[in-house]
C-alpha cells in the first residue's frame, strides 16, 4: 500500500495525481527537475523522508528563481499515525 498525492485548488477541488503535483508561478522552474528526479528513481516511489527532501529542494529552487513564489510553503503529510506539518523556508 502506498501513499497518494493530491492537488488542492482554491475552489476546494481536489485531484489525485500520479507521481507529483506542482502549481503556482514557480512551478515552471521545477517541473523539469522533478521529472528528472522521478526518472532517476526508476519507478520506485520515494519513502516519506526522501519525498520531503525532494519537495524541499524543489521549493527552494522555485523561491530563488521566481519573485512571486513567496517565502515559504506549508506541507502536510496525512498518515495512518496522524498529520505531520512541515514548513519549508528558502
Amino acid at each position: 500500500k502506498c501513499g497518494k498525492i493530491y492537488s488542492l485548488f482554491p475552489s476546494a477541488a481536489i485531484c489525485e495525481e500520479s507521481t507529483f503535483a506542482v502549481s503556482g508561478s514557480g512551478s515552471s522552474y521545477i517541473i523539469g527537475y522533478l521529472d528528472q528526479e522521478m526518472a532517476n528513481l526508476k519507478d520506485k516511489l520515494p519513502n516519506q523522508e526522501q519525498a520531503i527532501a525532494l519537495c524541499r529542494k524543489a521549493v527552494r529552487s522555485a523561491i530563488h528563481r521566481d519573485g512571486s513564489s513567496g517565502g515559504m510553503v506549508r506541507m502536510c503529510i496525512l498518515a495512518s499515525d496522524g498529520i505531520k506539518e512541515h514548513t519549508i523556508l528558502p
